[in-house]
């Protein structure tokens, strides 16, 4: 992981509370518990991918149903994309 000076993997820990906000639909939020920060090697992903992301987060998400578990990826531009979408992260 590069050290860029923006924020990290080490901004985020297991257990922490966040809220995510979806850009293409700001009046939803999803709130969720950060499991665990993942790299791209140990997400087997090939040495290219670090061009264009930083770190991962696998979150589970509380919802209606039962808790649903996703990743998080920042980007190398500084931006948190999930699902294909960007969103906005800040801890509750």
């Amino acid at each position: 992981m590069r050290t860029t000076g923006r924020v990290g993997p080490e901004d985020f820990s297991a257990g922490d509370r966040i809220s995510l906000t979806f850009a293409d639909a700001p009046e939803k939020q999803i709130t969720a518990t950060v499991q665990r920060q993942v790299s791209d090697r140990q997400e087997g992903l090939a040495p290219e991918i670090e061009q264009y992301v930083d770190y991962w987060l696998e979150i589970n998400c509380a919802g209606d149903d039962a808790e649903k578990t996703r990743y998080v990826a920042q980007l190398t531009t500084g931006r948190y994309w999930s699902d294909g979408r960007y969103v906005t992260i800040r801890k509750i």
